[in-house]
């Protein structure tokens, strides 16, 4: 279980500070919550972890600057505040009513990543390339790969939401489709650079980072999917730290948020297909709403942003 943080919540909004000491909870945290500016500002504790600011009942947008100004000061570690529509764009870490604890408890995750994940060097000396998709996942995959220019400075894994047979079939098709080798993964395959890994029907992919070879588990569902994209990125980040890529294509649901968090903390980048050229937006979408994206492409463009990507996180 990950050791219990502590958390300050300055919440008046009722319905609001439910979803948040909800989701806290989930997450093991300890709660201090305080109801008005002056005590959260007479309150020191160098224990904290993190801040969660309402800046809705301020007077004006100068004084929830001035106020957010002077709790960053004190404590650098605030991770969101919600404010008005208005006024999101003037705070780095804002969004907005009205919230949804999925949104919240996915954010405040991701918040923690970035704190509590170290950046780490890679076990490999070529890229890691997570990918995920779902609905519209075959064509725009095929698309991708197509386009793709051949690299020998990465190697791709995927995790498309499809059941065992359509995998395996499918794995064959993006082979002859592009200039890559397309398998789909077996426990224990040598990872290549310059190779594709398919992850198969019902079971997750992962990476094992000693042995660089691929690692295949009947671990339970995830995001209730086998194989899921969350565990294959979580993986990678570990593995391939500074070098791992993740891209979210088109698909439904958000699965992959959470590993596209994870690989942002620990260094990699996050390349996301822009939702208004996806069959179904949602997993794109899921991802800008964290605010990890470092990329949000077209999927016309997607080809070569990935080569350039690439090539900069190797510094090439």
């Amino acid at each position: 279980m990950t050791p219990q943080r502590k958390v300050i919540l300055l919440e008046n909004d009722i319905f609001s500070k439910r979803l948040f000491l909800r989701a806290l909870k989930e997450l093991n945290c300890e709660i201090v919550t305080f109801d008005s500016f002056d005590k959260l500002t007479a309150y020191n504790d160098k224990q904290v972890n993190g801040v969660i600011l309402s800046l809705n009942d301020v007077r004006s947008p100068k004084e929830a600057a001035e106020f957010f100004d002077k709790m960053r000061k004190k404590n650098p570690r605030i991770f969101t505040c919600v404010v008005a529509d208005g006024h999101a764009r003037n705070f780095p870490c804002a969004f907005v009513r009205p919230l949804q604890y999925s949104f919240i408890e996915r954010k405040l995750t991701v918040e923690f990543y970035k704190y509590e994940t170290r950046k780490t060097k890679s076990y490999f000396d070529f890229v890691g390339v997570a990918i995920a998709s779902s609905t519209g996942g075959p064509i725009t995959l095929q698309h991708f790969f197509a386009n793709l220019p051949y690299t020998e400075q990465a190697a791709f894994f995927i995790v498309l939401h499809a059941p065992d047979w359509m995998l395996e079939t499918y794995a064959q098709r993006l082979d002859a489709a592009s200039v890559y080798s397309v398998k789909l993964a077996q426990n224990g395959m040598h990872i290549k650079p310059g190779n594709v890994y398919v992850a198969p029907g019902d079971f997750h992919m992962k990476i094992n980072k000693t042995a660089k070879t691929i690692l295949l588990t009947k671990d339970e569902p995830y995001n209730f999917l086998r194989p899921a994209a969350d565990p294959l990125f979580f993986s990678v980040a570990e593995a391939f730290g500074e070098k791992s890529l993740g891209i979210i294509f088109t698909g439904m649901g958000k699965d992959g948020s959470l590993g596209a968090g994870k690989i942002h903390a620990a260094g990699g980048k996050i390349i996301v297909q822009s939702p208004d050229t996806a069959v179904i937006h949602s997993m794109p979408q899921a991802v800008i709403e964290l605010g990890i994206a470092d990329k949000v492409v077209s999927l016309e463009k997607l080809s070569s942003e990935t080569i350039k990507t690439i090539r900069k996180i190797l510094g090439k």
